[in-house]
């Protein structure tokens, strides 16, 4: 995991209240920060913010379940690129584990400077934590932490791009370049315009696209290339 991921940004947005119902609000407090046991999945929507994914979270302490179950979007361009690569259940699994050990040491360091658990607001999110691992089966000092067990990163991969400064949009036209190769790749058997073989690859991946017109999808195609090229 980056030593840049902003742990404090990351919790100020999963404990944010929206105000949809005036009648319904709770505190923005640390005591109803809960596990996530929801994630999105697939590049962002073009009208989202960049670097963005959804989260579904652990009900907290006495909120009502109506409102709380309600997807938060999470913004953290640390993160995005680990949210792509890994698949949903250890990515929801090491999301949390990373959340709980800055919880631990923040429960700790008010202990440390005389805080009565009584009185200490870290201690109901650790027990929260605590309770999600022991109700899943899992041994939380067994959690690799995103440091660890990432694919390697080639030219290839989405962290490639996003570290050479390419915006999500441009790594989208890369996606549809490369998708596109290797479509062709595999059906080298017949004869196929890139033209056609680019429409068919955009139609099996509408989700993770915006929405493109067919007659932009060979421009496209030739910038993801170019891209590809450059760096």
């Amino acid at each position: 995991m980056s030593a840049e991921l902003d742990i404090p940004n990351i919790i100020k947005q999963l404990i944010a209240v929206d105000d949809v119902d005036l009648n319904d609000l709770r505190e923005e407090d640390i005591q109803n920060l809960t596990p996530i046991n929801n994630v999105s999945t697939g590049l962002s929507p073009s009208q989202d913010p960049e670097f963005s994914f959804y989260v579904g979270k652990e009900t907290p302490k006495g909120a009502k379940s109506s409102f709380d179950d309600m997807m938060t979007v999470i913004i953290s361009e640390e993160l995005y690129p680990l949210y792509i690569e890994l698949d949903e259940v250890p990515f929801k699994t090491k999301f949390n584990q990373i959340i709980y050990s800055y919880i631990s040491k923040k429960l700790e360091e008010a202990r440390e400077s005389n805080v009565p658990d009584t009185d200490n607001i870290w201690m109901q999110p650790n027990t929260t934590f605590i309770n999600w691992f022991h109700e899943n089966g899992i041994e939380i000092d067994e959690v690799e932490s995103f440091n660890k067990g990432l694919k390697n990163e080639s030219q290839d991969g989405y962290s490639y791009y996003l570290k050479k400064g390419c915006s999500e949009i441009q790594i989208k036209y890369v996606i549809l370049f490369q998708l596109t190769e290797d479509y062709l790749k595999n059906n080298n058997n017949q004869e196929m315009s890139i033209r056609k073989a680019v429409i068919i690859v955009y139609n099996q991946n509408k989700n993770d696209f915006p929405e493109w017109t067919d007659g932009s999808l060979n421009k496209y195609y030739h910038l993801g290339k170019n891209i590809s090229i450059n760096l």
